[in-house]
């Protein structure tokens, strides 16, 4: 994909975001010219995102990211959407467990066990996001799931 985007000009678009202490600044490439081209099934547009992150007086820090998508007509700011999407499973789930649930701190001596106690986790996030009369739809996922840590026993509460 590098060879693709060697010359590849003028970005499709650019943004900057201010925010956490550090400048985000990303460049977006678009191409559509690899449809056909490869053994990928659907393989409609390939990205390409440059990203520098200026942190106070460091040195700023630079990164590439490559992404394949099976849309057509993929606008420059879909596919920064896109790539920067990948976070959306670290901050929904990973984020929950661990904080709510303490996942990181748990000490299992049998991995069979780990797998288990997380899908019993797992299971409580999917009905943590459900309508409830334990809580309100404004209430955050990590409220809901503290209020429950609290009180487990409320969970057999719940009626359908």
């Amino acid at each position: 994909m590098t060879l693709l985007f060697s010359n590849a000009g003028e970005p499709d678009w650019e943004v900057s975001h201010k925010g956490h202490g550090r400048l985000e600044h990303r460049q977006v490439w678009v191409s559509g010219e690899l449809e056909g081209y490869s053994d990928l099934p659907s393989l409609s547009s390939v990205v390409m995102v440059k990203k520098r992150v200026s942190r106070g007086d460091k040195d700023p820090v630079d990164s590439v990211q490559y992404a394949v998508s099976s849309r057509r007509a993929l606008s420059p700011g879909e596919a920064l959407n896109l790539v920067r999407g990948h976070w959306s499973i670290e901050n929904s789930l990973f984020h929950v467990k661990d904080d709510s649930f303490r996942e990181d701190r748990q000490v299992l001596h049998c991995h069979h066990r780990g797998t288990v106690m997380s899908l019993f986790r797992n299971l409580a996030i999917t009905l943590l996001r459900g309508n409830c009369n334990l809580w309100s739809t404004k209430e955050s996922l990590i409220g809901r799931a503290q209020r429950l840590a609290a009180l487990p026993i409320t969970l057999f509460s719940i009626t359908a």
